[in-house]
């Protein structure tokens, strides 16, 4: 039994190791593990694969959490996304545009609001 490291244990033949795209969930050292928050309210978790122990990419990971540093040995489920280098990189630069755009918008309101008052 392993530690699925958010107060799980699960065995490795319960485990659902595939993508949600049904293919068989393959990673490499250096990719990123996603786990959907699956509760209205809770927030999805995000890791860095540290080690591959399985044959040819295959669960089980060594991942590093990115919210508390902890490292666990984990068996990914079907709410799990492996994210390479390359899309994770992507995906921080699509998240950091859409940002800036929000902070453009507000900064333009509050320049609007302020000339209209004044």
């Amino acid at each position: 039994m392993l530690s699925a490291g958010r107060g799980l244990a699960v065995e490795p033949d319960e485990c659902a190791a595939t993508s949600t795209m049904g293919e068989a969930m393959r990673a490499r050292a250096g990719d990123w593990l996603l786990i959907k928050g699956s509760v209205v309210g809770s927030v999805d978790e995000l890791g860095f694969i540290v080690e591959v122990r399985g044959n040819d990419g295959a669960p089980p990971y060594l991942v590093r959490w990115l919210r508390d540093d902890h490292v666990t040995l984990i068996y990914p489920g079907p709410d799990a996304v492996v994210l390479s280098a390359a899309e994770k990189a992507a995906a921080d630069e699509q998240q950091r545009h859409r940002i800036e755009e929000t902070q453009r918008v507000i900064l333009e309101q509050r320049d609007l609001r302020r000339h209209a008052a004044g």
